[in-house]
């Protein structure tokens, strides 16, 4: 078979082929910002309940998370740990949280904002604020979960009638 013959069967063979499907559209940033806001309606509802394990469970089993105070936590099960401990003497009463920035970073998203929080320790009421970053990742159930996190605290302060 000459070239040319082998070249008109191997264009007509790929002319015949199925069109490639184009890709999906990237999600908009305010359904990035919308997933968020409901995953951080979960997160306000384990740490209000002081649910360690709840809390744990909106993590990846690989997480890497810096939080003032702990020893950085590597992976599902260090955050159960530490939070579990922390509960035992910290319970919260408000977690309020501010997103600043959310953009998606290929297929997850990116996240940074602030918080403020009310909590007691041993009956003494006080209040934190700070700042965080955080990179969330669908797992293989489809379910959004935070994969690092960089959690700084600005201040803490015993707000007006606080014990």
């Amino acid at each position: 078979m000459s070239r040319v013959a082998f070249l008109a069967v191997i264009l007509g063979t790929s002319a015949c082929a199925a069109p490639k499907e184009a890709p999906a559209p990237q999600p908009t940033a305010e359904e990035a910002r919308a997933t968020l806001d409901t995953w951080w309606a979960s997160y306000v509802g384990a740490v209000k309940a002081g649910d360690a394990t709840a809390l744990a469970g909106m993590h990846a089993t690989d997480v890497y998370l810096v939080e003032p105070g702990m020893p950085t936590m590597r992976g599902r099960d260090a955050v159960a740990a530490a939070f579990g401990e922390g509960f035992k003497v910290v319970k919260y009463a408000e977690v309020n949280i501010h997103p600043e920035l959310t953009e998606w970073i290929g297929e997850q998203i990116f996240q940074a904002g602030s918080f403020d929080d009310r909590f007691s320790v041993q009956g003494k009421t006080q209040a934190s604020y700070g700042r965080y970053t955080g990179l969330f990742a669908k797992d293989s159930t489809g379910a959004w979960r935070v994969v690092r996190a960089l959690v700084a605290q600005d201040s803490v302060v015993t707000p007006k009638g606080g014990k």
